[in-house]
């Protein structure tokens, strides 16, 4: 796996975690992940707080993060909050009970969860966010996917495929108040509406689940009110996967293209095998989990790091996905 380089700007010292008001500033967001070569960080405990473990995604990212700590000989305790936030703050409280030199907090779908702030307010203990970044509170740094880029590049992605004219549906996850689902619906609607004025957007009032077959379901709703849709943009793979059955059922294979969010084996499958499912985002666990340690580590070791990065999730399409499957 590749490891990039991170830019130096907006360090903050190691010993106080900092306070922010809300999501980071683009402006303030370094696109690249830090880099650790070779290095051992022995004598040093991390605790990861998990929100939730509930999805392959987040059970992946615990994994790569538990993995990599080894690698890099940091003991890890790992936590599930098991979906419930104030269940996650006495899981990080339970942490710095323990004298752990740093903690990770993967939130899910969590937008803020005020009993971690307030039990990290008076911590010298360091803090990263890996994921999701929380509304507000006190973090040293934070590491996860541009969803805005996301969009926009699956939204031009679309564009480009079918030259700027069409009907185009998108399928959200839900609820409505769901961080991501948000940031991908009005990234992909900024970029629809300034790049693509020829194309028209349409959504259903039904929401997907996050699973197959909730895209299945809402896809036969749009098949049913609007026969001449040429694309379909998914908040997720799963989602894109019952869609494009959804399709298929109805005997409009050959009429439209998906794009999906996330990078899974069955998304890889279904764009190398040649079919409508024509790309996906890689958002992988793996990478973010493995990064979100080495910007821990480079907090002990008191050396210079972005306070807010982003790990860059490349548009998967048959002309690169062999370059990506691994």
């Amino acid at each position: 796996m590749t490891v990039i380089a991170l830019g130096l700007g907006g360090c903050q010292a190691a010993d106080q975690p900092a306070e922010t008001a809300g999501s980071p500033d683009p402006a303030s967001l370094s696109s690249a992940a830090p880099s650790v070569d070779a290095f051992q960080a022995d004598g040093f405990t991390i605790g990861i707080a998990n929100y939730s473990l509930a999805t392959p995604y987040l059970a992946a990212l615990n994994t790569a993060m538990e993995d990599r700590a080894a690698e890099v000989g940091v003991t890890a305790i790992s936590t599930d909050a098991g979906g419930d936030p104030a269940q996650l703050a006495a899981d990080v409280t339970d942490l710095l009970a323990q004298e752990v030199d740093g903690i990770i907090v993967s939130g899910g779908d969590l937008v803020n969860a005020p009993g971690v702030s307030l039990a990290m307010k008076d911590s010298q203990v360091s803090l990263v966010f890996v994921d999701r970044l929380f509304d507000s509170g006190f973090y040293n740094a934070w590491i996860g996917p541009d969803y805005s880029t996301i969009a926009w590049d699956s939204c031009d992605y679309i564009g480009s495929a079918l030259g700027g004219r069409g009907k185009v549906a998108t399928i959200k996850g839900g609820p409505a108040s769901h961080p991501i689902g948000l940031l991908l619906a009005e990234s992909f609607g900024e970029c629809f509406a300034q790049t693509l004025p020829e194309m028209s957007l349409v959504e259903s009032g039904e929401l997907g689940d996050w699973t197959e077959a909730g895209g299945e379901r809402v896809m036969n709703s749009l098949l049913a009110e609007h026969g001449d849709l040429v694309a379909v943009f998914c908040q997720n793979d799963a989602m894109c996967l019952g869609a494009q059955k959804a399709a298929a059922d109805a005997g409009r294979t050959d009429e439209m293209i998906f794009v999906g969010v996330g990078g899974t084996p069955e998304a890889f499958e279904a764009i190398m095998a040649g079919s409508n499912f024509n790309a996906t985002s890689l958002v992988d666990p793996d990478e973010i989990g493995e990064q979100g340690v080495n910007l821990m580590v480079t907090i002990f070791r008191r050396e210079d790091f972005a306070r807010n990065s982003f790990v860059p999730s490349p548009l998967v399409r048959p002309g690169n996905a062999a370059e990506y499957q691994e």
